[in-house]
């Protein structure tokens, strides 16, 4: 799927796995060092949002009180 695509169809999380997978692209090619660096940045910033929404969608483990409180419902 494109980036475009992505945008219009896509959640968040999707689109900056597209966006990872088009830098790291750019990436492997990339001949100039000061590009690189400037792609190996946005990497490391893009890698790190993507782990904060995946730790956000994550369930949160369930509890005995919680286990109890959809008992009374």
């Amino acid at each position: 799927m494109s980036l475009y695509e992505t945008i219009k169809e896509g959640s968040e999380l999707d689109i900056l796995y597209e966006t990872r997978r088009l830098i790291a692209a750019q990436m492997d090619t990339c001949e100039n060092s000061h590009d690189l660096s400037s792609l190996a940045d946005k990497m490391v910033k893009l890698c790190e949002r993507i782990t904060e929404l995946e730790k956000q969608q994550k369930p949160k483990r369930k509890t005995a009180l919680d286990a109890v409180r959809m008992v009374k419902k």
